[in-house]
């Protein structure tokens, strides 16, 4: 657990160094920067997670137009929170107000993925958004409170 953790750590840093080197015009360097995390932190060792940076990472990648890349780790992630979501909106009554919280964690990466992944594949994004709003609906049904 303590090297998983380390292990975000660095995926995070270089992500975010990732989305700097785009934002000051140095796309090569992105790019090698993100093909260095990948290598050196794959998603068979670093699963794709928000904590761990792969949002920027997913990020990064559409800003240099690579979409392929920017997909599969926007499926990974969608695929693990939503996952969560189903989860905790089978809990009976008192399991769920005590994890409402981390439920709430994972419907708000799910609304970033949407919005992200909107810019990366349209036709995608338009069907998982069907999808959290039906995730919305039975998180409301179990009596969540999605504050909107």
């Amino acid at each position: 657990e303590t090297v998983m953790r380390g292990c975000y750590t660095h995926r995070r840093i270089m992500s975010r160094l990732a989305m700097e080197l785009i934002s000051e015009g140095k796309d090569k360097k992105a790019q090698e920067v993100l093909a260095y995390a990948q290598k050196m932190l794959p998603t068979y060792n670093v699963p794709n997670s928000y904590s761990s940076g792969s949002m920027d990472m997913a990020r990064a990648f559409a800003a240099l137009g690579q979409k392929q890349q920017a997909m599969d780790v926007i499926k990974d992630m969608w695929r693990n929170s939503s996952q969560y979501m189903y989860y905790y909106t089978t809990l009976d009554a008192n399991r769920f107000h005590m994890s409402e919280n981390d439920a709430l964690m994972h419907f708000y990466i799910l609304q970033q993925l949407s919005n992200l992944a909107q810019s990366v594949d349209e036709k995608w994004a338009d069907q998982h958004l069907m999808e959290l709003q039906a995730l919305a609906k039975r998180f409301e049904d179990k009596g969540g409170n999605l504050g909107y």
